[in-house]
């Protein structure tokens, strides 16, 4: 029982059955922070091992590779990845009724391709979410189902191992391309800060429009079908990195400069 205290764990947090019984957690109001891995194993009966999350925090701030594995359904209040140095990978599907937290610039939210992240909480940070999803439906919202999404300062990041849709909804603030196969727009969409197409990645617009609030990087692959890339950058330098085809390109960033740089631009 974790009342209302603070536990910091600087390796593995386990929770599994001990002889016939399950092993019961119970976060109440308690914040815990993880240095290392997160496993909560099935098993035991009488009760069987299950995690009852409160109104607490689970706090991933190590330094290290980190990962939650669940071998039964598990639902987190706060989920907080304050790892800066890499990623925290999640083995299985759960959920979360409060808030993910990707914690910091360098934080990187990496679920493994099938698994969903569910409940009735919000996704938000200042780090990166991957989307790894390529099996049924291969895009962002069939993966992260969790009800409210919050991309003010949140990377989206397509990096599934073959090809997947890009959402057009709701509107991106840093979208990025990597991974392998393509990444193609489901519909016309805006992107409210920057676009990084990552070498070896391929986003294709179909013959969708968008439009850019930030900087454009190519560093793989745009196939620019029929579409229309806007540029509509506030205020500031719009920038261009790497060579790019488009079909049709607007520049209507009246307060903004559009700066092509180095790049070959067709």
């Amino acid at each position: 029982n974790m009342n209302n205290s603070t536990m910091n764990v600087s390796g593995n947090l386990t929770i599994g059955p001990g002889g016939t019984n399950g092993g019961t957690f119970n976060g109440n109001t308690g914040t815990v922070n993880i240095q290392g891995n997160f496993v909560l194993n099935a098993g035991g009966a009488g009760p069987a091992t299950n995690l009852s999350a409160g109104t607490g925090t689970f706090n991933f701030n190590g330094t290290g590779v980190q990962s939650i594995s669940n071998g039964t359904a598990i639902t987190f209040f706060n989920l907080t990845d304050s790892n800066v140095t890499q990623p925290l990978t999640l083995n299985n599907s759960l959920a979360v009724n409060g808030t993910i937290n990707v914690n910091g610039a360098n934080a990187i939210l990496s679920p493994v391709a099938a698994a969903v992240i569910s409940g009735t909480g919000t996704l938000t940070g200042t780090g990166t979410a991957r989307a790894s999803r390529i099996a049924a439906t291969p895009d962002f919202l069939s993966q992260y189902t969790i009800t409210n999404k919050t991309f003010t300062n949140l990377t989206i990041d397509y990096n599934g191992a073959g090809t997947q849709t890009v959402n057009n909804a709701p509107a991106y603030s840093k979208l990025r391309i990597s991974g392998s196969g393509t990444k193609t727009l489901q519909g016309n969409t805006v992107i409210t800060s920057n676009l990084d197409i990552i070498a070896g990645a391929t986003f294709a617009s179909g013959n969708n429009n968008f439009a850019l609030g930030g900087n454009w990087t190519n560093g793989g692959t745009f196939t620019p079908g029929t579409g229309t890339v806007t540029f509509q950058g506030a205020s500031g330098i719009q920038t261009l990195t790497g060579n790019t085809t488009f079909f049709n390109l607007t520049l209507n960033n009246a307060g903004a400069t559009t700066n092509f740089s180095n790049t070959t631009t067709t």
